[in-house]
C-alpha cells in the first residue's frame, strides 16, 4: 500500500474515534500528528505546519471552529477538513465563512477520507508546479518591464514636445529650446511660438482660455513651482486636440523666471475616457433597469390580509443582489413564506436569485394543495443542483403559516434561525430547528420530514425572517451586531418601532445607532396576526390608480359606521383625497407601481389617520397662523391650499421618513368618548 505524501494533524477529543482513525491514518500518510483538543491542535500546527488538518467541531477548551479561525489567521493555505454530524449543521455556514475546505459526516467513511487525502496530495504537487511557473512568469514580466521602461523613454522623446524658456521682469519670453514635437502636435511651424505666450493663447480652445490664463499668471507671478494642466487647442483646420501641459517653474537671479515644460497629445486618451464614461453610464442605466425588474419579483413592502400582516424591506449591497423572499397565499387561511440567501453578491447572485424564485414558485404552485416543507426543499435541491448551482449554494428558510391552527411549520436549510418577539413580555427568542445543509451543497442530500420544525403563533407574537446582512453589520467600533445582539436590539427597541413599517423602522434605528448596513444584502421580513379590533383598520390603494375616490369613501364610511359622526367622516375623506392625490401626482411621479397604505386608529380622545407611501423625500410646509394662510394668494388660484386646510382640520400633523417609506400622521379630535366606548 503506497503512502500518501502529506503531513496531517488529526484533532479529536473522543478516544475511541481518535484511536480508530489515528491507527488507519498512521499507515496511510507520510507524517501524522495527533491532538486531543483545539488548543493542543493549534500549538502542534504552529510547531509542525502540516499540509492538512482533520478536526472535530465540538471539543473541550477550544472547539474545532475556534481552532480553525486561529489557524487560518496564521496560514490561509492549509487544507482543513471538518468532521461533523447532521445535528451540528448550525455550524456549517460559520465554518464556510472561516475557510473550511471540506466536510465529512460522522461516522467517517475510510474510503472517502482516503480519496480526499489523495486529492489533497495531488493538489499539493500541482500547487508547487504553479508556484514555480508563477515565479518564472514574474521574472519574465520584470525583464519585459525593464525593456519597456527603456523603450518608453525613447518613445516619449519622440511623441512629446519639450520646451524651455525664460521670462524677464517685463514679462517677455525668450525660448531656449523648442523640440520638433511642437510641429507634430500643433501642426504649426516652430517660428509660430517665438512670439511668446500671446501666440500660444491664440490656439487655446475658447472654453479653456480662462483656466489656461489663471495658471499662466500664477507662473509669471512666481506663485507656484509647477503645474499640470489638461486643456484643448485648435488646429489650423479647426479640429480640436487635447493636450497635457506639465511645467516646472524655477526662480533665477535678477527676478527672472525659468519655465521647463513637456506637453503631450492626450486626445486618444480623452476619447477613451469619454467612451468609458458613456459605457459606465449605460451600464448604470442597465443595472437600474435590472434593479427595478428585480423589485417587481419581490412582494410589495406591505402585504395585508384580513387576519395577518406582512412587512418587508430589501436593500441590496449593490444595485442588485442575491436575497430572495416571497409571500404566497395557497388558501384563505394558509400562506407559504420563504426567504433565501444566494451565495455571492451583485449581478451573478441576482441572476441566480431570479432562477431560484421561479423554480420555488413553480414547485409551490404544483404542491399548493398539500405543501410539505421537506418535500419542497428536496425538489428545489434536486432541480437547482443540476441546473443552476455549479459553484454556488443557497441558505433557505421555508415556512407554511396556518391561520386555522395558528402554527408555522418550517424547514431550515442552513439559514439563520427564526426569531420571535412577544409584545406582552417584551422578550425575543431564537427558535430551535433541527436544521440541514444549505441547498446546492450536496446534490444528493436527503431532506426528511423529521428535519421540519413547528411553532405556535398568536396576536402578541411578531415573527422575523432575515438574512445575514442583519446580524453581520458593524458599528463604528467594528463590532458586529450578531444574532444575540439582534435579539437584544429587539428587546431594547421593538416597543419603539412596532407598526406597519416595522422593518423600515428597524433599519432606520440601526443607521441612527451608527451601524453600517451597506456591506451585504439587507433583508428583513416580519409578520403578525392582525388584532381583531374594530377601532383599528387599514386601507390601501396602488399608486398607478390616479383616482382616489374609492379609498377616501371607504375611510369616510368606516368613521361614520364606527363613530356615527358624518362631520368627522367628511374631514377624514377630505384629508385622504387631498393628501393621497398629492402623493400620487408629486411624490410618486417617477416611481413604479407601489402601495399607499392608510391606517385609522380611533381612541377615546383622538382619531389618528396615518398614511404610508414610498414616494420621494419632501417636508410638510410650515404651518402658518390662520389669518396668514391665504393672505398672499390670488383668490382665483386654488393651488397650494390643500395642506393649509388640512392643518385647520387637525390638532397635529407630523411626517417622518423611515428608509424609503414616508409616514405622515394626522390627529383629529374624537367626538364624545361615549360614542366609541
Amino acid at each position: 500500500m503506497s503512502v500518501i505524501n502529506i503531513s496531517l494533524l488529526y484533532v479529536e477529543d473522543e478516544k475511541t474515534i481518535r484511536d480508530y482513525l489515528g491507527d488507519m491514518l498512521s499507515r496511510q500518510v507520510a507524517e501524522l500528528h495527533i491532538a486531543f483538543d483545539g488548543k493542543e491542535g493549534l500549538e502542534l500546527f504552529k510547531e509542525k505546519r502540516p499540509d492538512v488538518i482533520l478536526t472535530d467541531i465540538r471539543m473541550p477548551i477550544m472547539n474545532g471552529l475556534e481552532m480553525t479561525k486561529a489557524i487560518k489567521a496564521i496560514s490561509e493555505d492549509v487544507f482543513i477538513i471538518v468532521t461533523s454530524a447532521y445535528s451540528e449543521s448550525e455550524y456549517f455556514v460559520e465554518a464556510i465563512d472561516m475557510g473550511v475546505d471540506n466536510f465529512l459526516l460522522k461516522p467517517v467513511n475510510k474510503r472517502k477520507l482516503k480519496h480526499l487525502l489523495q486529492h489533497v496530495a495531488k493538489t499539493k504537487v500541482i500547487h508547487k508546479q504553479l508556484l514555480e511557473q508563477e515565479t518564472k512568469r514574474k521574472k519574465a514580466e520584470e525583464e519585459v518591464r525593464n525593456v519597456s521602461s527603456e523603450l518608453h523613454k525613447v518613445l516619449s522623446t519622440v511623441s512629446d514636445a519639450i520646451w524651455s524658456s525664460e521670462m524677464d521682469t517685463s514679462g517677455k519670453f525668450n525660448y531656449n529650446y523648442i523640440s520638433p514635437g511642437f510641429e507634430k502636435i500643433t501642426r504649426r511651424e516652430l517660428g509660430f511660438f517665438v512670439g511668446g505666450p500671446d501666440k500660444w493663447k491664440k490656439i487655446v480652445h475658447p472654453d479653456d482660455v480662462e483656466k489656461w490664463e489663471t495658471e499662466s499668471k500664477k507662473n509669471m507671478n512666481g506663485e507656484q513651482d509647477s503645474f499640470d494642466l489638461e486643456y484643448r487647442i485648435v488646429l489650423p483646420d479647426d479640429s480640436v486636440r487635447w493636450i497635457r501641459d506639465r511645467v516646472i517653474v524655477s526662480k533665477l537671479p535678477d527676478n527672472r523666471i525659468r519655465l521647463d515644460g513637456i506637453f503631450s497629445d492626450i486626445t486618444k486618451a480623452k476619447q477613451s475616457e469619454e467612451k468609458i464614461s458613456n459605457l459606465y453610464d449605460s451600464l448604470m442605466q442597465e443595472l437600474q433597469v435590472a434593479a427595478t425588474l428585480q423589485s417587481y419579483l419581490l412582494p410589495q413592502w406591505l402585504t395585508l390580509h384580513d387576519k395577518i400582516i406582512f412587512s418587508s424591506i430589501y436593500s441590496p449591497s449593490e444595485m442588485v443582489g442575491g436575497d430572495l423572499f416571497d409571500i404566497i397565499p395557497i388558501s384563505d387561511t394558509k400562506f407559504v413564506v420563504y426567504l433565501g440567501d444566494v451565495s455571492g453578491h451583485g449581478v451573478q447572485a441576482a441572476l441566480l436569485m431570479t432562477a431560484v424564485k421561479s423554480t420555488v414558485n413553480m414547485i409551490v404552485e404544483n404542491e399548493k394543495h398539500d405543501v410539505r416543507p421537506y418535500f419542497v426543499i428536496n425538489r428545489i435541491n434536486n432541480i437547482l443542483s443540476k441546473e443552476v448551482f455549479f459553484k454556488s449554494y443557497m441558505t433557505f428558510l421555508f415556512c407554511v403559516v396556518d391561520l386555522e391552527e395558528n402554527k408555522i411549520r418550517y424547514f431550515n436549510a442552513g439559514h439563520p434561525p427564526i426569531i420571535q418577539f412577544d409584545t406582552k413580555t417584551n422578550k425575543a427568542i431564537k427558535l430551535p430547528h433541527i436544521g440541514h445543509l444549505p441547498i446546492g451543497w450536496m446534490p444528493k442530500a436527503n431532506y426528511t420530514k423529521d428535519d421540519e420544525s413547528e411553532v405556535e403563533i398568536n396576536e402578541d407574537i411578531i415573527t422575523f425572517l432575515y438574512t445575514d446582512g442583519i446580524f453581520e453589520c458593524k458599528n463604528s467600533n467594528e463590532e458586529s451586531l450578531e444574532i444575540d445582539g439582534f435579539i437584544h436590539f429587539l428587546e431594547q427597541h421593538c416597543s419603539e418601532i412596532d407598526g406597519v413599517i416595522l422593518p423600515q423602522r428597524f433599519k432606520t434605528k440601526l443607521v441612527d445607532l451608527d451601524y453600517n448596513i451597506t456591506t451585504d444584502d439587507f433583508t428583513l421580513l416580519s409578520f403578525r396576526l392582525r388584532p381583531q379590533i374594530k377601532e383599528k383598520e387599514f386601507f390601501f390603494v396602488r399608486s398607478l390608480l390616479k383616482k382616489t375616490s374609492e379609498i377616501r369613501k371607504k375611510a369616510d364610511l368606516y368613521i361614520v359606521d364606527l363613530l356615527d359622526n358624518a362631520d368627522l367622516g367628511g374631514k377624514i375623506e377630505l384629508i385622504v383625497d387631498e393628501f393621497v392625490n398629492n402623493i400620487i401626482i408629486h411624490g410618486l411621479a417617477s416611481k413604479s407601481d407601489t402601495l399607499i397604505v392608510l391606517g385609522i386608529d380611533a381612541t377615546k380622545d383622538n382619531v389618528v389617520l396615518t398614511i404610508w407611501d414610498k414616494g420621494i423625500v419632501w417636508d410638510l410646509p410650515e404651518k402658518k397662523k390662520d389669518e396668514e394662510l391665504f393672505a398672499d394668494k390670488d383668490p382665483f388660484d386654488t393651488t397650494g391650499r390643500g395642506i393649509p386646510i388640512i392643518y385647520l382640520l387637525c390638532t397635529e400633523v407630523k411626517r417622518r421618513r423611515y428608509d424609503e417609506i414616508n409616514e405622515t400622521v394626522f390627529v383629529l379630535k374624537s367626538p364624545d368618548a361615549e360614542l366609541i366606548f
